[in-house]
């Protein structure tokens, strides 16, 4: 309710006390301190959304919507490569295969070729509909 009452400080604090109560370490909670961190947006509060979205998406690999706010934390911290990546992921998750393959194409151009994540962008320009 705080987050969407755009009170994202107030639900971050929430969702960490959910986070720091939940016994079976759930991502979709995790994912989502990371998108009220996102709605901070400040560059103390977006470095630790793509850590809690990362944690998250650990245990939580299919919530596309994860994913793009990891894309969108990357993308305002300056790191396009792996914002275009994550990016990838979601819309990949998400159905949409057409802008998935355009989104990992240009992490891919960005990546250290052979990287992990140079590699995932190719896993997902590879895919069949």
């Amino acid at each position: 309710i705080l987050l969407r009452s755009a009170r994202p400080k107030e639900a971050a604090a929430a969702f960490r006390k959910a986070v720091a109560l939940d016994r079976n370490k759930a991502g979709i909670i995790r994912t989502q301190l990371g998108h009220a961190l996102v709605e901070v947006g400040d560059p103390k509060s977006m470095r630790s959304a793509i850590s809690e979205l990362r944690k998250g998406l650990t245990s939580d690999k299919t919530n596309a919507q994860g994913h793009f706010y990891l894309a969108r934390a990357y993308a305002a911290t300056g790191q396009q490569a792996l914002a275009d990546l994550a990016g990838a992921e979601g819309a990949f998750i998400a159905g949409d295969i057409k802008q998935a393959k355009r989104f990992a194409s240009r992490a891919q151009k960005q990546l250290k070729k052979g990287s992990s994540g140079w590699l995932r962008a190719g896993d997902i320009l590879n895919a069949k509909k």
